[in-house]
Order: C-alpha cells, then structure tokens, then sequence
C-alpha cells in the first residue's frame, strides 16, 4: 500500500498552497545584477503596468519595442524643447507667483510668531472664563440629563407605589419582579443615593409578601448614600447653554493692530482651518512651525519649476479651453438676453395657463383626495347598504353598532353634507327595522324571540318603557285578533243556521286559540316588562301593571260577549257543559298568573240554559198543544181514538162502533189511591207507568224529561225558581188550556151530521167523556205532580214546592167545569 502522499507524488498531484510562490517580473529585474536602472524604478505602478503590456504583446511586437521607444523619447525631447521656447512668459508668470507667496509666507510667520506671544495671555483669560462659568454650565448640563431621562426616572420612582400596590392587592408575583428590579438597580448603581432610596422604601413595601415568597427576592435592601455632589460628577452635568461665546482666533487675529497681513485673508476658511491646525500643536512645534514653512515654500517653488518644464502641453491644452469657454460664454450671455426678452411673454403666458387651469386643478386635488381617501369614504358610503343587508338578515345588533357610529360621524362632522346624507339613509333604515320588530310583536312568535325584538327596541331609545309595553300588548292583540279571525273564518257556521253541534266546534275553537294567545301574552309581558332587575323609573311598574289589567279586562270581556252572542245557538245541555268545563280549565290557568275569570262565567252560560231549557219546555208544550188542535179540511179525532193506545181514526159506523166496543170492554186507566200514594215516594226520574196507556202524554212527558236530562248535566242553584215558573207556566199554559179548549170546541161532533140519533150515540159520548175525564185526572194527578218533582228533586235535589200546583190550580177548575157541563150535555 501507498501512503497518501506518495500517492500524490506518483501521480503528480501538487499542493497550490504548498508550492513555493515565483517570484514577479519586476523582482526578477530589480535583483539582475545586469540591470543599469535604479532598483526604486521597478516598484512604481506604471513600470508594472508597462510590463504587463508587454506580456500581452506578441513576439514580434516585442522585439520592435525598442525601436518605438526611442522614436517616443525623441519626440518627447522636441516637444519639451518646443515648450520652453513658447511658453516662457508663463514660465515667468509663475515665478513671480512663487515669489509671492514666499513672501506671504515670510509675513505668515511674523504673525504667527506675534500669535505666539499672545497665546499665554489668552489662555489665561479662558481659563478664568471657563472657571467662572463651569459651575454654571454643571447645574445645565444636570437640568438637562434630568429632563432627558425624564421617563425612566419617573419609572424608578413609581416602583415603591407600584410594589404597595401589588402587595395591597395581593399581586405578590409582581411585587417580586418590582423587588428583584429594585434590587438590581440598587447592584447596578451602589453609589447613588436616589437607587438606594428607591431601594430602601421598596423594602418596607416588600415585607408584606409572604415569607415564602420573599425569599425568592434576589439581593439585599442595605441602601447605601451618595452625595449630590458626587452624582453630578458621575454623570457629568456640564450647563454649555450658560458659557458666554468666546470670540475666535481669527476674529483676534484680525483685530490685532499688529497684524501685517491683510483682514480678507484671516476669513477664509483655509486660514480658519490652519489656526485650528496650529491650536492643536505643541508649544515646541509651533516654535518649528516657520522653519517647515520656509522649508515648504522652497519645495514648492521647485515643485512649480518643474511642472512648468513638464507640463507645458497641459498649459496649451488650458489656453485652448480658456478661449473656447470665452467664445462659448459670450454665445450664452447672448441666449441668456434673448431668454430675457422672451421672460414676460413667458410669464404672462403662465399666469394666463394658472388662471384657465385653475378650475381644474382644483377639481383634480378634490378628485385626488377623494381618490386617496377612497377607502374611508367607501366604508361611510357603504353604512347604508351594510345597515339594510343587518337589518334583512335580522342582524339587529350589528344594525344598533352602525346606526351608532353614522350618528357619531354626524356628530364629529355636522357641517358635511355628506355625512349627513349617509345619516339620512341610516336614519331610514333604522326606521324600518324598527318597523320590521314591531312587527315581530305582531306575529306568532315565542317569548325568546319577543325578548329579543323588545329588547333591540329597548336599545334604540326610540320609545319608553311605557310606550314600549303598550306597543307590544298592541302587537299581541292584532296578532291575536287574527288569529281569532282565522279561527272565526274556518269553522264558523252561518248566523242563522241551528246546528249546535257546529256552534259548540267553532266556540270550542275559539276559546283554544284566545286561551293560547291570551295566557301566552300575559305571561310574555310579565316575563319582560315586570320581572326586569331594575325598573327604569319608580312609576314605571304602576303604569305597567295597569296595561296589563287593561289588556286582560278588554279581552276578557271579549270573551264574555262572544258566549253571550254565541251560548242561546248551542242548544244541547251537554255542549254547554262540555264548553263549560273547557272554559273552567281554562280560567283555572290564567289563576295561575293572576286573572282568575271563573266568577264572570255563571251569567252567560245561566242564561243559555235558562233559554235552553225554557225553550225546551215550550216546545214540548207546543208539540202537545198541536196534537190536540183542530186542523181544518182533517177530520177530527175522537178523544179514544187521539188518547188512548191501540185506537184508529174514525172512518165510519161500522169503525166507530168497534172503537166503542173496545172502549167498553178496556175502560181507560186512572190511578187509584194506592198509585197516587206511591206517586210521591217513586223515585224522581222514573216516570209512572201509567202515562205509557195515553201515547200524546207519554210522548209530552219524554219531551219534558229530555229537557229536564240535559239540565241535570248543568242545573245552576239559582236558576231553579225561574225554571219551576217556567215549567208551571209551560204545563199549565200550554199543556192543560190546550186541553181544556180540546174539550171545549168538541169539534169531532161535526163530523157525525147526518148519522142517525139513537142510543148508541148516546153510548159513544159517555165514552168520550170518560176517555177526558181520565186523561184529565192523569194529566193533573199524575203528570203535572211529576214533573214537578223532576225538576225539584230529580234535578236540583230539593223538596218540592207547591209553584207549579198553583199555577196549574186555575187551568184545573176550568177543566172541572168544563166537564161537568160536557157530561150533563
């Protein structure tokens, strides 16, 4: 194997950095021992450069080097010949120049030296200067580190209340960072009093902090004092503002009667600049000072000699110039007249321009303003837009937020019409979401979303909190008037129809939707307006309450008047219980909130049944009273043949004798002693059995019973006094005059004309008497008692009175004497 090194030898591999360097051209020519030029030639910048030229050239061109540098060299000669020959009277020239300035540099040195001698006796009087105003220019230079470190020694000193703070408050991780920067003030500066005050109250601050929270305090709190003095010292207050100005050494200079040298010269700024020069210089150099000048001078002067020897075609090529440039500035001192002359049309042109365009500049810089205000004017422009877009999509907050800062931007600028504008439209749309949330109180909606509507108005300010509780108990009516109109419109029968079923459905129906709307009222308003934290006004809930009890009264009065006007169509008992019933539940929930109603129902729903139950009565006597009225071009019926059961119309002599032969051989039934006894002990609601012989009175008593049934479902206690008058009234009225004119007219002798009198006419009128007179003693023995006892004891569960023997007593003695005459007839 080959170690690395051998490698690279083997192969040729050379290190750049381990090869020795070569040396240069320029070295190798200097170290020729051949060579006849000095060796400082080689060193030079143009002889490297010339040799690198050389190296660039081609073989040829570099053997015919020579050859061209000695035609340049005799050419070189010439000229500089040529040039001492022509330019002589520079040469002169110069000369005296040089001249010159030796001797201006012989009267500088005298007024240096004349400086010099001065010098002691200025110093001393700035040294006085300078202590007199030192302790000024201190209190200065403090006055001014004060009020550049205004801020952060307002920052020290706030950290004792600072850390009280924390520790009154229990903040105890930043007292500790307070207490730690305290301390590391304090380390930082050991010498100053102020730190070490700070320091120390920190201190009696910090020994509120827990022990275990103390500890962690870094350093200690030993102040330690510093003198004003010294302070000042350290930081190095020097007041410069104090120190009257010194006058400069030029201006001395200048004034100094000695001085040989003219008083434009110690203006300049070179002389300026040499002075500072010679301020800065020790007192031995400035002694050495003229000899240097002197020296100076010297090589200048021979430095002129020889630039005039070598730079003579400099000189032609200025000379050259210098006519060109007079020629060039008397062409443009002629431009410059003509420029001149033409300045007034030119000016008045401008002026004339400025005023055309004057218009629009101006509307250019209102354009480029709003062009570089577009951005803001685009965000005010669009608050209408962006108010409407909220309102639209029930944003109603961020609708309050942009109301609120166009009015503020009509505040700030009252006097922009734009501004106002924009308000304008804002304004506009605020009034349609305050529209578009009263009318949220108008629709079927829940508590949540009426809090938020009322709320949202609440926010606007627009109305009280009075104005506000009447605007949403307005809202909840028209909300429920429609709703009530919607049910009405649905279900409702005609005005004049007589199904009561379709009447108990629509007032069914009408109750369930002013219940919902009703009770879901009461308990929103209360909810929102009565149970708030704290009430806006102390007059407020009084007023508010009152509302509320409005409300309720109207609608409940309402609700009255509606059963008024609808109860007398709902004829069946039942369906007034049912109605009853539903509004009792009803009543019962809106206890719950405190409108407990259920006293205000009694005289709706007494009345419907008092005309229920009296029309009931009337019609059953009616029906009565019309079987036994004479209808004319209708034979009449016999009494047998109209009261007693299993008897057919009469149709003949042969008809009429087989009804008498049923009427002898089955007599009609009467009540024997027995059955009026039992009559007063049965029970109530069980009609007797006898009433079922005489068909027209069963079907009265089954008539009288219905009505008398549907009461039982709703007997109300105080209407039993104008139902027993009415049923008196009805029985004896109705029922018995019927009978008794029944009796009277007799009609159905008419009917017999023509038929031979004999004996069994004179049977069949015994018979007819005897079939009124049983249906008579049934009618007023048996049926009337009943039915009195139906209503008093089958319904109302009291003792019967004697209201309906009473009235009927009258109608019973007519009878009496109407069929004694009937029997002797």
């Amino acid at each position: 194997m080959y170690s690395a090194a051998a490698l690279d030898s083997r192969i040729g591999i050379v290190d750049d950095d381990a090869a020795p360097e070569l040396p240069s051209l320029p070295d190798l020519l200097a170290t020729s021992s051949s060579s006849v030029v000095p060796s400082s030639t080689f060193a030079k910048p143009e002889f490297s450069a010339y040799l690198s030229h050389l190296t660039d050239l081609p073989l040829s061109e570099i053997e015919a080097e020579p050859t061209t540098l000695s035609s340049s060299s005799a050419q070189l000669t010439n000229a500089l010949t040529t040039l001492c020959h022509t330019s002589y009277p520079t040469f002169l020239s110069l000369h005296a120049t040089t001249s010159t300035l030796s001797s201006s540099l012989s009267s500088l040195s005298s007024s240096l030296d004349g400086l010099l001698s001065a010098l002691p006796a200025l110093e001393a009087s700035a040294r006085s200067f300078a202590q007199e105003t030192r302790e000024i220019q201190k209190d200065r230079r403090k006055a001014g580190l004060v009020l550049e470190q205004h801020d952060k020694l307002h920052d020290v000193l706030s950290l004792p209340m600072l850390l009280d703070s924390c520790v009154r408050n229990h903040n105890y991780n930043e007292a500790l960072l307070l207490a730690n920067h305290a301390a590391g003030l304090a380390q930082r500066f050991p010498a100053n009093a102020l730190v070490q005050s700070v320091k120390g109250e920190g201190l009696v601050f910090a020994e509120g902090i827990p022990h275990t929270t103390a500890r962690r305090v870094v350093g200690d709190f030993s102040p330690a004092m510093e003198t004003a003095a010294a302070f000042d010292s350290r930081i190095g207050i020097v007041d410069d503002d104090a120190a009257p100005e010194l006058p400069s050494l030029p201006d001395l200079l200048a004034t100094s009667s000695s001085s040989a040298v003219p008083s434009s010269t110690f203006a300049k700024p070179e002389f300026s600049a040499y002075l500072s020069h010679l301020t800065d210089l020790p007192l031995s150099e400035i002694e050495a000072e003229p000899t240097t000048l002197s020296s100076s001078s010297a090589q200048l002067t021979n430095a002129l000699t020889t630039l005039c020897h070598t730079s003579y075609p400099t000189f032609l090529s200025l000379h050259a110039t210098t006519s060109t440039l007079s020629s060039s500035l008397s062409s443009l001192s002629s431009s410059l007249d003509g420029l001149l002359s033409a300045l007034p049309a030119l000016e008045a042109s401008a002026r004339s321009f400025a005023q055309e365009t004057r218009e629009i500049q101006k509307d250019r810089r209102k354009a480029g303003l709003v062009l570089e205000q577009h951005d803001k004017l685009h965000d005010v422009l669009s608050l209408p837009m962006l108010l409407d877009s909220c309102v639209r999509n029930h944003n109603y907050n961020e609708a309050l937020l942009l109301a609120n800062h166009a009015a503020g931007l009509a505040q700030r600028f009252p006097a922009n019409a734009l501004v106002q504008s924009v308000k304008g439209e804002c304004d506009a749309r605020v009034e349609a979401m305050l529209a578009q949330l009263l009318g949220t109180l108008r629709e079927h909606a829940k508590l949540p979303a009426l809090f938020r509507a009322v709320s949202f108005l609440r926010k606007t300010a627009v109305l009280d909190e009075r104005a506000l509780a009447l605007a949403f108990l307005a809202g909840r009516v028209a909300y429920l008037d429609s709703a009530l109109a919607a049910a009405a419109t649905d279900r409702r029968p005609a005005a004049d129809s007589t199904d009561a079923d379709a009447h108990a459905r629509w007032l069914k129906r009408h109750i369930d939707v002013w219940r919902e709307g009703v009770h879901d009222a009461v308990t929103q308003y209360t909810a929102i307006f009565l149970e708030r934290a704290s009430p806006p006004a102390p007059s407020a809930p009084a007023a508010l309450h009152t509302l509320l009890r409005l409300f309720a009264a109207a609608h409940v009065q309402a609700l009255l008047a509606r059963l008024r006007a609808t109860l007398p169509r709902v004829a069946d008992a039942a369906l007034l219980h049912a109605l009853l019933t539903q509004l009792t539940y009803c009543a019962a929930s809106f206890a719950r909130v405190g409108l407990d109603f259920r006293a205000l129902l009694a005289p709706p729903f007494v009345a419907a049944v008092r005309g229920t139950v009296t029309r009931a009565l009337a019609d059953a006597a009616a029906a009565w009273a019309a079987r036994l009225a004479f209808v004319r071009g209708v034979p009449p019926k016999r009494p047998a043949q109209l009261f007693l059961l299993g008897a057919a119309p009469a149709a003949g002599a042969a008809t009429a004798t087989a009804t008498a032969a049923t009427a002898g051989a089955h007599p009609p039934p009467v009540p024997t002693p027995a059955q009026r006894a039992a009559l007063q002990t049965a029970p109530p609601h069980v009609p007797p059995p006898i009433l079922a012989a005489y068909p027209p009175l069963a079907a009265y008593t089954n008539a009288v019973l219905g009505a008398l049934n549907g009461l039982r479902l709703l007997a109300p206690v105080a209407l039993y006094p104008a139902l027993a008058d009415a049923l008196a009234r009805t029985v004896a009225a109705g029922g018995g005059e019927a009978l008794v004119r029944y009796a009277r007219e007799r009609a159905w002798l008419g009917a017999r004309k023509g038929e031979e009198d004999g004996e069994g006419e004179r049977e069949r009128e015994r018979e007819d008497a005897e079939v009124l007179r049983a249906v008579g003693t049934v009618y007023f023995e048996v049926f009337v008692p009943f039915v009195g006892r139906a209503l008093a004891e089958g319904v109302y569960g009291r003792p019967v009175d004697d209201a309906v023997g009473e009235l009927v007593e009258g109608v019973r003695k007519e009878w009496d004497e109407l069929f004694a005459a009937v029997t002797e007839g």
